[in-house]
């Protein structure tokens, strides 16, 4: 899927989920879970040349007649995204997972209290 997303001062990038990082998958549909994951979101992260990071996510669906939506995020909206999955299902973020989030300035697993 992919959205041209506009920048405050005119320019713009291409979210893309075929190229594009993705950060957090939501989990789908496992076997024995009825409808409990039939629609969730993914958070991914672009590079532009100029801006540097931008994030977004993905809002999907299983059900017919729902379309997938694109939404831009801050940093901010994207870190605070990534602490409430802490923990999901499969249990994000596992290691591969924590080094990758690192990459792109998230350290969602270290304590600062």
């Amino acid at each position: 899927m992919q959205k041209v997303i506009k920048e405050q001062d005119g320019t713009r990038w291409i979210a893309d989920t075929k190229t594009d990082i993705k950060l957090y998958d939501a989990p789908v549909n496992p076997p024995n879970t009825g409808t409990t994951y039939t629609s969730g979101t993914d958070l991914y992260a672009h590079r532009t040349r100029t801006h540097g990071p931008r994030f977004y996510k993905l809002h999907w669906s299983m059900w017919q007649g729902t379309e997938s939506t694109i939404e831009p995020v801050s940093q901010v909206e994207a870190q605070e995204f990534l602490e409430n999955c802490v923990g999901d299902y499969f249990g994000f973020p596992n290691k591969e997972e924590t080094e990758l989030l690192k990459e792109w300035g998230f350290d969602i697993l270290t304590e600062t209290a």
